[in-house]
């Protein structure tokens, strides 16, 4: 219930899988985004607003890294349900996601510091 590393931990891990989340949500909305476009916008969304500028200078060069929105796809799997697989994956982790959230702020554990 304080600034503790294991709090912090909880916090980053809720951050990065928020990031994912809405990176795959992206990426179901518009089928033509490109990955690394779908990334930046989810970056700027969820991870860079507590993010300082040598992290978000890193941040930036690992986007121009990324696969192809194909590749990844590829990478995932590839079944007939995919799509309806996914979107039920997005809002059911969703949910956990805020609830995790709700509790942080709740104990006042969103910390909003940059790192």
């Amino acid at each position: 219930t304080d600034n503790s590393s294991c709090t912090k931990g909880l916090l980053w891990l809720k951050r990065a899988m928020q990031f994912v989340v809405c990176l795959l949500r992206l990426l179901q909305a518009d089928e033509s985004a490109s990955l690394s476009s779908a990334a930046n916008q989810a970056y700027n969304e969820v991870l860079q607003p507590y993010h300082g500028w040598i992290t978000t200078g890193i941040f930036t060069v690992a986007l121009k890294i990324v696969p192809s929105r194909e590749d990844f796809y590829q990478n995932l799997g590839t079944s007939e349900k995919f799509g309806e697989e996914m979107n039920a994956f997005i809002e059911q982790f969703d949910v956990v996601l805020s609830k995790i959230h709700a509790h942080l702020d709740s104990k006042g554990l969103n910390f909003p510091d940059k790192v």
